[in-house]
């Protein structure tokens, strides 16, 4: 819930948050709070139940492919002196693109055109945290202390990213406040033989102003093709991280495995940071491939680490009946079709699809297909055809 709290008389307040917004509510935007958005409206601000830094959601502005500005605008406040608005902010994508991030202030009013004031920019390839998770940032407010204010998140994309804001809160550090930060590891895609062993790791930080000298828990839990739980306890000083090393776990199944990490520390001032989820995903070691690089396509490998396992992915055998041989006992049986020798040489096979049909292959569309005599399938004519070595080949 989003808190105004009056300083007056109140000698205590500054040292409690003003705001205080996981959007983990039924509503959006959360009482109080508005949004705007100019140009095109797929990037207006809204609630995501994916990927949000903690609890079960997050705020989520979407990429437009036409220009848009997109204002989420917070409940009035008024900070202390000393006081500096913290949030989560995490980029989807992996490219660079045009797009950029703006913290604004107002102490006039809600509305974004009187949101003049730039107190943070980041931009994409430039400022934006890794794809990978959320970066945590810091803006001081010390300048509108006693003020009146509005805070102005502004996302403004031309074809841009995806971004996505958490756990926002105004105020000085509590004195009793630890969460996680990271997890270390794993994540992303991990190959099932890639590690002789997997120690998850995880970063917990110590937010608040006090040291924690008596050991609070903080656990590791997995789900998917496989479970996992393991707990530590440890003490961390004020302002600090500390990375928190786990048994060891076994996911050797192929699958996305979902990874939740909590700190457990009694009288935690803040609960919005204790939990962190995340996935990892285990793949094959005998077969690559899968990523936008290839296209989406799998390929065998025959690496030491993949020999144990059955071959990926299943070939599909046709029934030949009534086909053509190409060779036959050494000899080639086609008249015209055969470039080079039988030893380094490729068969060139047009019209051989039905009428208005092509092969689409990294979204190109080709009519045509080679065979090479030394197991090369090809879909135009190059020099790696008469090749029996196609590494050697770049094209």
């Amino acid at each position: 819930m989003l808190s105004v709290i009056n300083l007056a008389g109140n000698k205590k307040a500054s040292a409690q948050y003003k705001l205080n917004e996981g959007f983990e509510g039924s509503q959006f935007p959360p009482d109080g709070w508005t949004v705007e958005s100019y140009g095109s409206p797929n990037g207006i601000w809204n609630y995501s139940i994916r990927v949000p830094r903690s609890g079960s959601k997050c705020a989520v502005s979407n990429f437009s492919t036409g220009y848009s500005s997109n204002y989420l605008i917070s409940k009035r406040f008024i900070p202390a002196s000393g006081d500096s608005l913290v949030f989560s902010f995490k980029q989807t994508f992996w490219n660079n693109y045009s797009d950029t991030f703006c913290i604004l202030v107002s102490n006039t009013d809600s509305l974004p055109v009187s949101m003049t004031t730039i107190l943070l920019s980041i931009k994409d390839s430039v400022s934006y945290p890794s794809p990978v998770d959320y970066g945590r940032f810091a803006v001081s407010l010390n300048a509108y202390a006693g003020q009146t204010v509005w805070i102005g998140f502004l996302h403004i994309d031309h074809d841009g990213d995806n971004v996505r804001l958490d756990n926002v809160t105004v105020g000085k550090n509590i004195s009793n406040e630890v969460g996680v930060i990271e997890n270390s590891f794993p994540n992303g895609a991990i190959g099932s033989c890639l590690f002789e062993t997997i120690i998850p790791r995880a970063i917990i930080r110590n937010f608040g102003s006090a040291d924690q000298t008596t050991p609070f828990r903080i656990t590791y839990s997995v789900t998917g093709p496989s479970s996992y739980f393991s707990e530590r306890s440890d003490t961390l000083s004020a302002g600090h991280d500390k990375i928190i090393y786990f048994d060891t776990l076994t996911a050797d199944e192929p699958g996305t495995y979902n990874v939740k990490i909590f700190t457990s520390l009694p009288g935690d001032e803040n609960r919005g940071n204790d939990t962190l989820v995340s996935t990892f995903t285990m793949v094959n070691a005998n077969y690559g491939g899968g990523l936008p690089l290839n296209g989406g396509y799998f390929y065998s490998n025959s690496t030491e680490c993949s020999m144990p396992a059955p071959a990926q992915p299943l070939f599909c055998w046709k029934d030949t009946t009534g086909s053509v041989d190409l060779i036959l006992n050494k000899t080639n049986q086609t008249v015209g079709l055969l470039t080079g020798s039988i030893d380094d040489g490729y068969f060139s096979l047009g019209n051989i699809l039905p009428a208005g049909h092509k092969i689409k292959f990294f979204n190109s569309l080709y009519d045509s297909v080679f065979v090479t005599t030394n197991g090369i399938i090809g879909f135009k004519k190059n020099d790696v055809l008469l090749s029996a070595d196609a590494g050697h080949y770049i094209y």
